[in-house]
């Protein structure tokens, strides 16, 4: 955020930044940083018991996802256009200009 900021880009009204993590700085950066929280605790006790269950010959033969959660802040806001799974959409404060 600091180097759109010395671009004189505005964060959120040009564009939205979202971390990964969710920082404990976060919620007191300027704008307020919205963020991807992963539950790492959990992750690394799975992989811990995994790792054990290896080690005594078992074998996995199936993947786990573990949920993750947006923490929406100030540096988040709706945009003009809808996303897709597949694209991420770029915009600048003139609509009509798009890149994908």
């Amino acid at each position: 955020m600091k180097q759109l900021h010395q671009l004189g880009v505005k964060v959120p009204e040009q564009v939205s930044v979202v971390g990964f993590d969710d920082i404990a700085l976060a919620p007191y950066m300027v704008p307020s940083l919205a963020s991807v929280r992963v539950p790492v605790t959990e992750m690394i006790k799975e992989s811990i018991n995994r790792l054990i269950f290896m080690l005594d010959g078992g074998e996995f033969n199936f993947q786990q996802s573990f949920p993750g959660a947006l923490i929406e802040r100030e540096s988040l806001v709706a945009g003009p256009l809808c996303l897709t799974s597949s694209a991420v959409i770029v915009t600048t404060d003139d609509d009509s200009k798009a890149q994908l």
